[in-house]
Protein backbone atom coordinates (compact mmCIF):
# COMPACT_ATOMS: atom_id res chain seq x y z
CA UNK A 1 0.00 0.00 0.00
CA UNK A 2 1.31 3.46 -0.86
CA UNK A 3 1.93 5.73 2.09
CA UNK A 4 2.37 9.49 2.15
CA UNK A 5 3.88 11.93 4.61
CA UNK A 6 3.50 15.67 5.09
CA UNK A 7 6.44 17.85 4.08
CA UNK A 8 5.50 21.50 4.55
CA UNK A 9 2.29 21.95 2.62
CA UNK A 10 3.05 19.15 0.16
CA UNK A 11 2.17 15.49 0.34
CA UNK A 12 5.27 13.43 -0.47
CA UNK A 13 4.81 9.88 -1.70
CA UNK A 14 6.89 7.10 -0.17
CA UNK A 15 6.26 4.84 -3.16
CA UNK A 16 8.79 4.07 -5.87
CA UNK A 17 7.43 5.70 -9.02
CA UNK A 18 7.93 4.03 -12.40
CA UNK A 19 9.77 6.68 -14.42
CA UNK A 20 9.17 7.07 -18.14
CA UNK A 21 11.44 9.12 -20.39
CA UNK A 22 10.65 10.74 -23.73
CA UNK A 23 14.34 10.53 -24.69
CA UNK A 24 15.37 8.26 -27.53
CA UNK A 25 18.33 5.94 -27.06
CA UNK A 26 20.54 8.25 -29.12
CA UNK A 27 19.52 11.28 -27.06
CA UNK A 28 20.04 9.43 -23.78
CA UNK A 29 23.49 8.21 -24.82
CA UNK A 30 24.59 11.76 -25.65
CA UNK A 31 23.85 12.61 -22.00
CA UNK A 32 25.18 9.39 -20.46
CA UNK A 33 28.37 8.86 -22.52
CA UNK A 34 30.47 11.43 -20.59
CA UNK A 35 29.52 9.80 -17.28
CA UNK A 36 30.22 6.34 -18.67
CA UNK A 37 33.63 7.37 -20.02
CA UNK A 38 34.61 9.10 -16.77
CA UNK A 39 33.76 6.04 -14.65
CA UNK A 40 35.44 3.69 -17.12
CA UNK A 41 38.66 5.74 -17.04
CA UNK A 42 38.79 5.43 -13.25
CA UNK A 43 38.40 1.64 -13.51
CA UNK A 44 40.99 1.40 -16.29
CA UNK A 45 43.48 3.38 -14.25
CA UNK A 46 43.00 1.11 -11.25
CA UNK A 47 43.34 -2.01 -13.39
CA UNK A 48 46.53 -0.78 -15.01
CA UNK A 49 47.96 -0.12 -11.57
CA UNK A 50 46.96 -3.54 -10.24
CA UNK A 51 47.35 -5.82 -13.26
CA UNK A 52 49.37 -3.88 -15.83
CA UNK A 53 46.51 -4.41 -18.27
CA UNK A 54 42.84 -3.52 -18.58
CA UNK A 55 39.77 -5.54 -19.43
CA UNK A 56 37.51 -2.58 -18.66
CA UNK A 57 38.89 -0.81 -21.72
CA UNK A 58 36.82 -3.17 -23.86
CA UNK A 59 33.54 -2.47 -22.01
CA UNK A 60 30.95 -0.72 -24.14
CA UNK A 61 27.71 1.05 -23.27
CA UNK A 62 24.51 -0.03 -24.98
CA UNK A 63 21.03 1.41 -24.76
CA UNK A 64 18.51 -1.24 -23.74
CA UNK A 65 15.06 0.14 -22.89
CA UNK A 66 13.85 -3.33 -21.87
CA UNK A 67 16.13 -3.22 -18.81
CA UNK A 68 13.65 -0.79 -17.21
CA UNK A 69 11.27 -3.63 -16.36
CA UNK A 70 10.91 -2.51 -12.73
CA UNK A 71 10.73 0.95 -11.22
CA UNK A 72 14.30 0.79 -9.87
CA UNK A 73 16.01 -0.91 -12.82
CA UNK A 74 17.99 1.58 -14.95
CA UNK A 75 21.13 -0.34 -15.94
CA UNK A 76 22.75 -3.76 -15.98
CA UNK A 77 25.98 -5.52 -16.89
CA UNK A 78 26.29 -8.51 -19.19
CA UNK A 79 27.78 -11.61 -17.60
CA UNK A 80 30.77 -11.61 -19.95
CA UNK A 81 31.82 -8.27 -18.45
CA UNK A 82 31.89 -6.60 -21.88
CA UNK A 83 28.77 -4.43 -21.93
CA UNK A 84 26.87 -2.13 -19.61
CA UNK A 85 23.25 -1.72 -20.59
CA UNK A 86 21.49 1.55 -19.82
CA UNK A 87 17.94 2.77 -20.27
CA UNK A 88 16.88 6.21 -21.51
CA UNK A 89 15.37 6.77 -18.06
CA UNK A 90 18.85 6.68 -16.48
CA UNK A 91 19.57 10.02 -18.15
CA UNK A 92 16.68 11.56 -16.18
CA UNK A 93 18.21 10.78 -12.78
CA UNK A 94 20.43 13.06 -10.62
CA UNK A 95 24.12 13.06 -11.55
CA UNK A 96 25.29 11.43 -8.30
CA UNK A 97 22.81 8.61 -8.89
CA UNK A 98 23.90 8.17 -12.51
CA UNK A 99 27.57 7.95 -11.50
CA UNK A 100 26.83 5.59 -8.60
CA UNK A 101 24.74 3.28 -10.78
CA UNK A 102 27.42 3.20 -13.49
CA UNK A 103 30.14 2.55 -10.89
CA UNK A 104 28.03 -0.30 -9.49
CA UNK A 105 27.63 -1.80 -12.97
CA UNK A 106 31.36 -1.46 -13.63
CA UNK A 107 31.80 -3.31 -10.32
CA UNK A 108 29.79 -6.15 -11.85
CA UNK A 109 31.78 -5.96 -15.08
CA UNK A 110 35.05 -6.17 -13.12
CA UNK A 111 33.74 -9.10 -11.08
CA UNK A 112 32.67 -10.94 -14.26
CA UNK A 113 35.89 -10.10 -16.11
CA UNK A 114 38.03 -11.59 -13.32
CA UNK A 115 35.97 -14.61 -12.21
CA UNK A 116 36.66 -15.89 -8.70
CA UNK A 117 39.16 -13.12 -7.95
CA UNK A 118 36.79 -11.14 -5.75
CA UNK A 119 35.09 -12.60 -2.69
CA UNK A 120 32.98 -11.41 0.20
CA UNK A 121 33.27 -11.79 3.95
CA UNK A 122 31.53 -10.14 6.92
CA UNK A 123 34.40 -7.62 6.85
CA UNK A 124 33.76 -6.71 3.22
CA UNK A 125 35.55 -7.27 -0.08
CA UNK A 126 38.24 -9.94 -0.19
CA UNK A 127 40.78 -10.32 -2.99
CA UNK A 128 44.50 -10.99 -3.34
CA UNK A 129 45.20 -7.36 -4.25
CA UNK A 130 43.66 -5.90 -1.12
CA UNK A 131 47.00 -4.74 0.22
CA UNK A 132 48.50 -3.77 -3.13
CA UNK A 133 50.81 -5.56 -5.51
CA UNK A 134 50.03 -7.58 -8.58
CA UNK A 135 47.75 -10.55 -8.95
CA UNK A 136 49.58 -13.51 -7.43
CA UNK A 137 50.17 -16.74 -9.27
CA UNK A 138 49.46 -20.16 -7.81
CA UNK A 139 52.45 -21.47 -5.90
CA UNK A 140 51.40 -25.11 -5.69
CA UNK A 141 53.72 -27.41 -7.63
CA UNK A 142 51.13 -30.13 -8.18
CA UNK A 143 49.12 -29.33 -11.38
CA UNK A 144 46.27 -31.54 -10.16
CA UNK A 145 45.97 -29.59 -6.92
CA UNK A 146 46.12 -26.33 -8.87
CA UNK A 147 43.25 -27.48 -11.06
CA UNK A 148 41.22 -28.65 -8.06
CA UNK A 149 41.74 -25.36 -6.24
CA UNK A 150 40.79 -23.34 -9.33
CA UNK A 151 37.67 -25.46 -9.86
CA UNK A 152 36.63 -25.08 -6.23
CA UNK A 153 37.13 -21.30 -6.36
CA UNK A 154 35.06 -21.03 -9.55
CA UNK A 155 32.30 -23.18 -8.08
CA UNK A 156 32.15 -21.02 -4.96
CA UNK A 157 32.12 -17.86 -7.08
CA UNK A 158 29.31 -19.14 -9.32
CA UNK A 159 27.23 -20.33 -6.35
CA UNK A 160 27.10 -16.97 -4.58
CA UNK A 161 23.64 -15.72 -3.68
CA UNK A 162 22.24 -12.60 -5.34
CA UNK A 163 22.85 -10.37 -2.30
CA UNK A 164 26.54 -11.31 -2.27
CA UNK A 165 26.90 -10.60 -6.00
CA UNK A 166 25.37 -7.14 -5.53
CA UNK A 167 27.44 -6.33 -2.45
CA UNK A 168 30.63 -7.35 -4.21
CA UNK A 169 29.76 -4.99 -7.10
CA UNK A 170 29.30 -2.12 -4.64
CA UNK A 171 32.49 -3.00 -2.77
CA UNK A 172 34.54 -3.11 -5.98
CA UNK A 173 33.08 0.25 -7.01
CA UNK A 174 33.91 1.75 -3.62
CA UNK A 175 37.46 0.43 -3.59
CA UNK A 176 38.21 1.67 -7.09
CA UNK A 177 36.48 5.06 -6.93
CA UNK A 178 37.18 5.84 -3.27
CA UNK A 179 33.51 6.84 -2.88
CA UNK A 180 30.88 5.09 -0.78
CA UNK A 181 27.89 3.64 -2.62
CA UNK A 182 24.70 4.03 -0.63
CA UNK A 183 20.99 3.59 -1.31
CA UNK A 184 18.37 6.25 -0.82
CA UNK A 185 14.93 7.44 -1.82
CA UNK A 186 11.72 5.48 -2.25
CA UNK A 187 13.31 3.34 -4.99
CA UNK A 188 16.48 2.71 -2.97
CA UNK A 189 18.69 3.86 -5.84
CA UNK A 190 22.46 4.09 -5.63
CA UNK A 191 24.05 7.39 -4.72
CA UNK A 192 27.53 8.50 -3.67
CA UNK A 193 28.63 9.12 -0.09
CA UNK A 194 25.07 9.08 1.25
CA UNK A 195 22.22 6.70 1.95
CA UNK A 196 22.14 3.32 3.64
CA UNK A 197 24.07 0.14 2.84
CA UNK A 198 22.34 -2.05 0.26
CA UNK A 199 19.30 -3.64 1.93
CA UNK A 200 19.17 -7.43 1.86
CA UNK A 201 16.86 -8.77 -0.81
CA UNK A 202 16.85 -5.56 -2.88
CA UNK A 203 16.28 -6.42 -6.54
Amino acid sequence: METTRRHGSRRVSDSCTFLRSSLTCDEALVILDPFFEAVREVFIGSEMNLFGQSKMRRVRVECAPWVHDKARHFAGATEDGRSILVTPELAELPELTVVAILAHEFGHAMDFAYPALFGWSPDGLVHPLKRGGRRPTMTMNDPKRQAQAATAAMRQWRDRDADTVERVADAIAEEITGRRVGYSGPCRLQTLDAGMPRPAGLR
